[in-house]
Order: C-alpha cells, then sequence, then structure tokens
C-alpha cells in the first residue's frame, strides 16, 4: 500500500510542476505579446511619406521626374521628415517623468 501511495505522489507532482510550467509560458507569451505591441505602436506612429530621398533620385534619374520637380519634391519630403522629427521629440518633453 505504501507503494502506491508513493507512485500517486509522484504522477501528482507531475501534475503541479506541469501546471507551473505551463503557467509560465503562458506569462512569458502574454509578456512578449506585450513588448511586441508596444515596439509595433511606437514604430506605427512615424508618419509616412511615400516615397524616401532615394526613390525620388531614381526617378530623377531615369527622366520620370524634371529638376524642378526633383527639387520641389526633396524640399518637401526634407520639411516632412523635420517635423516629424520635431513632433516625436516634443511630447517626450511634456511628459511628466515618475
Amino acid at each position: 500500500m505504501s507503494k502506491l501511495l508513493a507512485q500517486d505522489s509522484g504522477y501528482s507532482d507531475a501534475f503541479v510542476w506541469s501546471a507551473v510550467i505551463l503557467g509560465l509560458c503562458l506569462a512569458m507569451f502574454f509578456l512578449v505579446s506585450f513588448v511586441r505591441k508596444k515596439i509595433r505602436s511606437d514604430i506605427d506612429d512615424t508618419p509616412v511619406t511615400g516615397f524616401t530621398l532615394s526613390d525620388l533620385r531614381e526617378l530623377h534619374r531615369s527622366g520620370q521626374m524634371s529638376a524642378e520637380e526633383f527639387e520641389k519634391a526633396k524640399a518637401k519630403l526634407l520639411e516632412a521628415t523635420k517635423a516629424a522629427a520635431a513632433a516625436k521629440s516634443a511630447p517626450s518633453r511634456d511628459r511628466p517623468t515618475s
């Protein structure tokens, strides 16, 4: 009879540790999901300009864009980039530290 009880406690220990490991796996899953969501939301806050400076240069080189159009588009792109950088840094200065 004592051997039977010893075997039963072994199985109950296995079930307990399995539950603990499963709980830790679930906790890690939710932690990783939270971190990924936070990182993605930071990336999504940046405005999409549509074209990069490299795209504009390629259009100009291929003759699809005149020099005047290239300069105007380049100025708009640089202005949008500076405005986005200023907007991103402005809220962090106004945020109270805790």
